[in-house]
């Protein structure tokens, strides 16, 4: 590609004595310019001017190679989701008013019309900030991120003994083969003649991806035989390594191989709600019953974990959901299609978050009452060209649950408007995290000198263009994930 373009710049300055810009009018003009293209395509694709169309804003903090508190705002839209400004706090890290204040600005740039929610993830500076951001606009919600409280939950249970002393042997062994030259080449090498030319390589995962320990274990225990044949070969016992007693202790330890195998499947289930939560599109939804299902999954232990481990995990599990819940979650998961079957009636704590959120967004007492009505109607509707079932008998609607409202929800009117808001609400900041990396790209230790508003343009551009490629070729996210994605996903 790189090659093309500069065979082309030579041939339309040899030809046509055409002059390149500089650096100057690249970084200046052009860039503005392209900027200024790209807002307008991602404004003519949003459309504000439909009243369904509602975007959350996610938010995430990180830190600059040259140490200045970056802070991120994303629109997580029903089907996109795009870049939509950054601030610069310098060296000083923003408070929870700091926070609330830029958001504040952000939603005034959006149009408060157009904000179902804000996200971000569960750090005490971030949850103070939607003080000041309901102050500002009482009918726009603050949530926190569920994937980001998954992850801590996951952290907090393999804190356990148990646990602990399995993670720690996993470690050294990831370590010790990812580390050596010879050990990463010899498992290249011998993995791809062992999988038909696919090479496989240890995983580390990153001090604050908890849940990525997951895939750690996972990998090990995909490669068990291998790193055994490449603990006893000539190369391995000539190299003499200091810790390769350990090491093959670890290898040869069949305990300790049946316990990382169960406690993976232990944590897969929470693994894998992480992952749901993580998805771009909004998954609101799917938070309560996700959290039923890995609460379901402990009390079975059929990973045969140590009692106190299924304890404690249970405890925990109980604790963080309390933490983490919060009214949104339970009226989208009783007015999604994808739970229709399922009977909220006499589930108390699903009914009071419903009415408190369908309460919020009413506009008077009639009209929350109606909608109420309309509610008990929806949930006894019986229509099946309404809610189609796949070859297994579950409901796959085939849509996003938003979608679905504004095709069929006139037949309920006053509760239709209150739905079409609460499925605009994301409750992942995810998304926001993600786009460090385009930062990365534009903005490393090597090149660090770049003008913040320059690096702000410039992941504006590089974001949006990708993600408007991407709607436009048809390879862009889905909008939705079916009520069964979580069980086929566990049980894979």
């Amino acid at each position: 590609m790189f090659c093309s373009l500069f065979n082309t710049l030579f041939l339309l300055q040899s030809q046509f004595n055409y002059t390149p810009p500089n650096r100057k009018q690249v970084m200046g003009e052009i860039l503005d310019h392209l900027y200024e293209d790209t807002k307008r395509k991602v404004l003519d694709y949003v459309n504000f001017s439909d009243p369904d169309s509602l975007i959350t804003i996610a938010m995430d903090g990180w830190t600059s190679p040259t140490g200045q508190h970056i802070r991120n705002f994303m629109w997580v839209s029903d089907d996109a989701t795009f870049f939509h400004t950054a601030t610069n706090h310098g060296n000083v890290r923003p408070t929870g008013a700091n926070i609330g204040r830029e958001a504040i600005k952000v939603i005034e740039d959006t149009g408060p019309q157009n904000v179902a929610a804000v996200v971000n993830d569960n750090a005490e500076a971030e949850t103070t900030s939607w003080d000041t951001i309901r102050d500002a606009f009482e009918h726009i919600l603050c949530t926190g991120c569920t994937a980001h409280a998954g992850s801590l939950l996951f952290k907090d249970v393999c804190q356990h003994p148990w646990a602990q002393a399995l993670i720690e042997k996993c470690i050294t062994l990831a370590k010790f083969f990812k580390n050596h030259q010879f050990t990463n080449e010899e498992l290249r090498i011998r993995t791809k003649a062992q999988h038909e030319g696919q090479a496989y390589a240890i995983i580390l995962h990153g001090a604050t991806r908890f849940a990525g320990f997951y895939y750690v274990v996972k990998r090990l225990l995909f490669l068990r035989t291998i790193l055994r044949e490449i603990s006893v070969c000539t190369g391995f016992e000539e190299r003499n390594y200091k810790d390769a007693d350990a090491v093959i202790t670890i290898l040869n330890d069949n305990r300790f191989w049946a316990d990382a195998s169960k406690l993976r499947m232990f944590l897969k289930p929470l693994k894998c709600f992480i992952k749901l939560m993580d998805h771009d599109c909004h998954c609101t939804h799917h938070e309560y019953k996700g959290m039923l299902t890995i609460n379901d999954a402990w009390v079975a232990n059929e990973a045969q974990v140590p009692a106190s481990m299924k304890t404690n995990a249970l405890k925990l599990h109980k604790q963080r959901w309390e933490w983490m819940q919060f009214p949104i979650h339970h009226i989208t998961y009783g007015l999604s299609p994808c739970y229709h079957d399922d009977n909220v009636f006499s589930n108390n704590k699903v009914m009071k978050g419903l009415k408190e959120v369908a309460k919020f967004f009413a506009t008077n007492n009639q009209n929350y009452q109606q909608a109420l009505r309309e509610f008990t109607d929806f949930k006894n509707h019986k229509e099946a060209d309404l809610f189609p079932r796949d070859i297994a008998d579950r409901t796959s609607i085939g849509m996003s649950p938003k979608h679905w409202w504004q095709l069929h929800g006139a037949q309920w009117p006053a509760l239709q408007p209150i739905v079409l808001r609460v499925f605009s609400v994301g409750t992942s900041s995810s998304t926001s995290e993600r786009n460090f990396s385009a930062w990365t790209h534009i903005w490393s230790n090597r090149a660090n000198k770049l003008e913040f508003d320059r690096a702000v343009k410039l992941v504006y551009v590089y974001t949006n263009l990708r993600t408007l490629e991407k709607l436009k070729n048809g390879t862009s996210r889905k909008d939705h994930v079916e009520a069964f994605w979580l069980d086929d996903e566990i049980e894979e």
